[in-house]
């Protein structure tokens, strides 16, 4: 009897968990994610994952999964310029520029031996 009440107690408890952990968000869901009512607009793409500047390729970027060469189309945008770490894309709305690691600005990088020498 005292293992069937611990058994139903253990059950209870997983059976709560359970309930409510449906009403958490999805970990795995890309953050910014939407959902898309009928009257709203798919977002612009605008994720730069990765630029490419091969010897005898034509450059391309990875901008949200896909991969764009230069000059191609991305939906209504046209790839029109590929630096080391910026696309810019240019579509009815004007230009845009998308960078790889949006919002962090490059800095020059001292090894540690410089630092080294700088300190003596």
């Amino acid at each position: 009897m005292k293992g069937a009440r611990c058994l139903s107690g253990v059950v209870l408890a997983l059976a709560v968990g359970v309930a409510t952990a449906q009403g958490l968000p999805d970990p795995t869901r890309p953050s910014g994610a939407f959902q898309m009512g009928p009257e709203a607009e798919p977002p612009l793409p605008g994720q730069l994952q990765m630029i490419v500047h091969g010897t005898g390729a034509r450059p391309w970027a990875l901008i949200d999964g896909q991969r764009v060469e230069l000059g191609s189309l991305l939906g209504d945008e046209r790839l029109i310029r590929l630096t080391e770490d910026e696309a810019v894309l240019r579509g009815p709305a004007g230009m845009r520029r998308l960078r790889l690691l949006a919002g962090v600005e490059p800095s020059s990088v001292r090894s540690p031996r410089n630092a080294l020498r700088e300190s003596r």
